[in-house]
């Protein structure tokens, strides 16, 4: 069978039949071989190149052949037919492992290609995990300072301290928070304005 899904005709050939023999020595059904011939210029068994020249039209001369020779002859054409039966099945096992082997490896790519891609997706989840609690931490140290700005307005109007003396004391909260200096330069633009 060819990759083009076309196949040639392997059955017996009986005496009374025509044949055709080729250049490589095999021998086929005269209407069969025409057929593959149509399509293909090779031998359908061996894959040689066939060539017009090479094909030859053969009858069997019946007064030839005795009983003895023509024996010989199915014989042989049995054990040639039987052969290219076991080399064909041989062939369609050993192209059924290698599909089989394609299919496994193809597979065996798509895991780790998953699992590749799932390793990246735990990174990304991990990364963003950080930045999140970084970014909680900032928002709770934030409103803790919120929080001892309110007291100290709270205070303030209590103990009327001066507007700098606010300043002083958020300035000393920040330091030792240890945050930025843009929360500061806001909230002190806060208490100014």
């Amino acid at each position: 069978m060819t990759d083009c899904g076309y196949c040639i005709c392997l059955d017996k050939i009986k005496i009374k039949n025509a044949v055709t023999l080729i250049g490589c020595e095999h021998v086929f059904h005269e209407k069969c071989i025409k057929s593959w011939l149509n399509l293909f210029s090779i031998c359908p068994l061996c894959r040689k190149d066939v060539y017009n020249s090479h094909v030859r039209k053969r009858y069997f001369d019946l007064s030839t052949f005795n009983s003895q020779s023509v024996d010989k002859f199915l014989r042989e054409n049995d054990e040639l037919y039987e052969k290219s039966k076991k080399e064909l099945s041989k062939l369609v096992d050993e192209l059924e492992v290698i599909e089989l082997r394609m299919l496994q490896s193809l597979e065996k790519k798509e895991i780790c290609e998953a699992v590749a891609a799932s390793k990246r997706i735990k990174e990304s989840i991990k990364s963003c995990s950080k930045t999140i609690q970084e970014v909680e931490d900032r928002i709770s140290v934030f409103v803790l300072i919120l929080n001892a700005a309110e007291k100290l307005e709270a205070h303030d109007s209590k103990a009327k301290m001066s507007k700098w003396s606010q300043i002083w004391e958020i300035c000393r909260l920040f330091l030792i928070y240890g945050l930025f200096l843009p929360l500061f330069c806001l909230y002190v633009g806060h208490l100014l304005f």
